[in-house]
């Protein structure tokens, strides 16, 4: 009975060390094999630059990207990546299966990552602005365009 105990128990901390061994390689490997495929699905060329978090891309001004790998599991790599080319930038999440090449598996394009909005950096240094102009509502101003537009 004793040796089966110690069998099992060898066993089982083989697989467990296999497992993780795979998911250590994933994680090491697996990140600079999907990266050149993101990049130029991405089209990113060298007006971008590449920013630290994903977060930071809207807040910037100007061609500006962000890539963050994970791997939550052997042999898979989810990747989540922000761009921002002027105006418009866009984020979703992808999924990749690794085996020593990686394959797109899938993407997350309806889970809340898609975002098409106006670079917020850049709407500071825009004009004319959206929004109203709010030096118009001074008394001052306003009596001066009730005097010249009766007038």
């Amino acid at each position: 009975m004793k040796r089966r105990r110690n069998r099992v128990f060898r066993v089982l901390l083989v697989v467990i060390a296999a497992y993780a061994a795979l998911w250590a390689l994933t994680a090491a490997v697996g990140p600079r094999t999907v990266r050149p495929l993101m990049i130029s699905a991405l089209a990113i060329d060298d007006s971008f630059r590449e920013l630290r978090t994903t977060k930071d891309v809207y807040d910037a001004v100007g061609h500006a990207y962000a890539l963050q790998f994970s791997s939550y599991a052997p042999f898979c790599v989810t990747v989540r990546w922000a761009r921002s080319d002027k105006d418009l930038g866009s984020a979703e999440t992808e999924l990749f299966v690794w085996l020593g090449r990686p394959f797109h598996a899938y993407s997350f394009r309806k889970s809340g990552w898609r975002r098409e909005r106006p670079n917020q950096g850049d709407a500071a240094n825009r004009w004319p602005p959206d929004g109203p102009i709010h030096f118009m509502k001074t008394l001052p101003l306003q009596a001066a365009l009730t005097l010249a537009s009766d007038g």
